[in-house]
């Protein structure tokens, strides 16, 4: 990735395990904290860096100045609209936030969209089945094999439209 300033930003694995440690280099220097890197994602056009870190408490969330957690696990998700979003868990429950909104998942959000005024929120979430389900403003909606082009806001952001594949149909 390349910040606004020009400043490269890496994340390289520390050993060859697929979830091992990592160690973050901005501008080719590796941060200096001492800590177990495990996620880094680029906001903002660029000009915010969030940064997942493994302790001895759980998993930490370092972005815009403050720390988030811990929590049991922390992913980050690269949402298109762009603004903070990742999913933590604590035991079985699982949530996604958004910003500075937060709602209880069952699969993974993988396609994001907001109303025009950004008052709404919706995403397309894998279920354990390989099915998708629509889900608006955290309310869950039919669940099919596809999602067919999104989901669409009203101009006023009042209604929501989608169309879910179950099987040819």
């Amino acid at each position: 990735w390349k910040m606004p300033e020009r400043q490269s930003v890496l994340l390289a694995a520390v050993t060859d395990k697929p979830d091992g440690p990592r160690k973050l280099l901005l501008g080719g220097k590796e941060r200096p904290e001492p800590r177990n890197v495990r996620d880094a994602v680029l906001l903002k056009e660029g000009s915010v860096l969030a940064v997942v870190y493994r302790t001895s408490t759980g998993m930490v969330l370092a972005a815009e100045g403050r720390e988030i957690g811990p929590f049991e696990e922390i992913e980050l998700l690269e949402n298109g609209v762009d603004r903070l979003t990742y999913l933590v868990r604590e035991g079985e429950k699982r949530r996604l936030i958004l910003g500075e909104r937060e709602f209880p998942v069952e699969g993974v959000p993988f396609q994001f969209f907001d109303s025009a005024d950004r008052s709404r929120t919706a995403w397309v979430e894998r279920l354990s089945d390989n099915r998708v389900q629509a889900v608006i403003d955290g309310r869950r909606g039919a669940a099919g094999r596809a999602i067919h082009k999104g989901i669409h806001f009203s101009p006023d952001g009042k209604h929501a439209a989608y169309v879910v594949q179950e099987g040819d149909r």
